[in-house]
């Protein structure tokens, strides 16, 4: 590359002192980019610099190529037309071509896979650095000068239109998320599915679970609930002033399951420590970046060991129990998949239990529902560190419908959502 530049130099250091408020552009790493050769003008530094000054040696012009020499090697920038006054700094190489080869062409050689190896090859030292004569030592093929500016409106095409498909996979993805929300706020107001009046209504349903506590609070295998149990039928609730008549509003500690005791405890936050980390895969620690907008997210993975767990069994979760976020974005919840660790809880998350009077896929769409999910955000606190808390969690209010029409909404929920995926693949 060396044999078609001009000029190959490097920015120079303290700027800070010439940052104003206005004058000439002074782009720096941020301002770079990794997938194409486009400046990032969002974030633009402005300079006042002196006549005279040794940073005016990086004074850009049209087609001059920036090419990032610290920390990520091969970040690009090429300054447009009418770009106006702009310097750089010593984390970039301004490449100036000789004047027949200025254009597209040769950066869009350097974004490819061929001249990224040459970036590996060449680092130097601790943080990456990148010297002016590896750039000039990079090899590049070079057709003939009109084959070049075939080749580079080709690309640019390309290009134009891979990014216009990109945003519009964008914006549908957006209205189907939309589109999602929507579906399940029609579902838990009863909405989604027609009602049948041979259905035992919900108020059944939920006395049965209550009965069942009882008993075991009478042989003494779980502790009574502090504080009094509310159910509140359909209208009498603001929440769900408009479900039907045989669906209660409860809260959700009245959904749990009794003989797990769920939420007897206290906090299930395992409020582990860094000396209980292991890199052994021994037991998976649950944590906030596992609770996906669309599920279970198998990421992030970080382990405690079997000889802790024994300490913290009140935070241990089952493959198939729920567990919802407390740390924003609060209120979402997933279902834990059968893996073949064991699991923990960080103090991010809690796990939900539900009764097997209720079904758990129904409980799973009304909880990630915007209904149920504006109650949680409505009662988080802090300032760095937005949460909610496991009490404000129990007292949030879910709508239940009898059991016969929980069926009937997820059934109607999974077929919805098949088809908008099924949308997005064929779109996209």
């Amino acid at each position: 590359m060396g044999d078609l530049v001009e000029t190959i130099t490097s920015g120079s250091r303290d700027w800070a002192q010439y940052y104003a408020n206005d004058g000439a552009k002074f782009i720096r790493m941020g301002n770079l980019s990794r997938d194409s050769f486009e400046l990032k003008c969002t974030n633009i530094q402005f300079v006042h610099l002196p006549e005279r000054t040794e940073g005016t040696r990086t004074n850009l012009i049209t087609d001059d190529l920036l090419f990032s020499i610290t920390g990520e090697i091969g970040l690009l920038g090429l300054i447009p037309s009418d770009f106006g006054e702009a310097y750089t700094n010593q984390h970039a190489a301004m490449i100036r071509f000789i004047s027949l080869v200025r254009g597209f062409f040769i950066p869009y050689i350097l974004l490819t896979t061929y001249a990224k190896k040459y970036y590996k090859i060449s680092q130097r030292g601790m943080k990456n650095s990148f010297r002016l004569d590896s750039i000039s030592a990079i090899p590049l093929p070079l057709p003939p000068l009109a084959e070049q500016h075939r080749i580079a409106t080709i690309v640019e095409s390309s290009f134009t239109i891979i990014n216009a498909i990109e945003r519009n996979k964008t914006d549908l993805q957006s209205v189907v998320a939309a589109t999602k929300l929507k579906i399940l706020s029609l579902a838990i107001r009863g909405k989604l599915v027609p009602q049948d009046p041979n259905d035992e209504p919900a108020s059944v349903l939920l006395e049965r679970i209550r009965t069942e506590r009882e008993k075991l609070v009478k042989v003494g295998k779980i502790k009574r609930a502090m504080g009094e149990r509310v159910v509140v039928r359909g209208g009498d609730n603001s929440y769900y002033a408009d479900v039907p008549g045989s669906w209660v509003a409860t809260q959700l500690k009245d959904l749990a399951a009794p003989e797990r005791n769920s939420f007897a405890d206290g906090p299930f936050g395992s409020n582990l420590k860094k000396e209980h980390y292991t890199h052994k895969p021994e037991v998976r620690i649950i944590q906030l970046s596992n609770i996906g907008e669309s599920g279970w997210r198998n990421e992030n993975k970080k382990y405690t060991t079997f000889v802790h767990l024994k300490t913290i069994l009140r935070s241990k979760v089952s493959p198939g129990d729920i567990v919802i976020a407390k740390m924003m974005p609060a209120g979402r919840a997933v279902e834990v998949p059968d893996m073949d660790n064991s699991y923990v809880l960080s103090s991010d998350v809690i796990k939900f239990v539900p009764s097997m009077h209720v079904d758990k896929r129904f409980l799973l769409y009304a909880i990630n529902s915007s209904a149920v999910n504006m109650q949680i955000l409505n009662e988080v606190q802090g300032i760095g560190r937005v949460r909610t808390s496991l009490g404000k969690m129990k007292k949030c209010y879910i709508p239940i419908p009898p059991f016969a029409e929980q069926l009937r909404i997820v059934t109607a929920i999974d077929m919805a959502f098949e088809q908008l995926e099924s949308i997005v693949v064929t779109l996209t």
